[in-house]
């Protein structure tokens, strides 16, 4: 999939979210969306640095640049838009993670 085409798919999660607790896998996800949800979510956590359960634009791209997944300055604004599915201004892990496992 084309990353600046992504349109979220709905995941089954067997609890709420909590940034405290170890990353959680979508209930009947494959093993490899597992791994791609799995590295996602260990790149977010590092550059979440003030550890808000979210990425701010700035973080976001580092963490963009670190995975590298190297997106046209032109679109940078439009697909963090479109990643932030929850319209917060921020970007969450599962958001995160989900656009990253469907696009990468």
């Amino acid at each position: 999939m084309h990353p600046q085409s992504y349109t979220r798919m709905q995941y089954q999660y067997g609890g709420a979210y909590n940034a405290n607790s170890a990353y959680m896998v979508p209930m009947g996800v494959s093993p490899v969306m597992a791994q791609k949800m799995m590295t996602a979510s260990n790149a977010f956590r590092y550059f979440d640095k003030d550890h808000t359960g979210t990425l701010s634009k700035d973080e976001w791209a580092q963490c963009m640049s670190y995975l590298g997944i190297n997106i046209p300055q032109s679109e940078m604004d439009r697909l963090y838009t479109m990643i932030d599915t929850d319209n917060s201004g921020h970007i969450g892990e599962r958001e995160f993670c989900e656009w990253f496992s469907s696009c990468y």
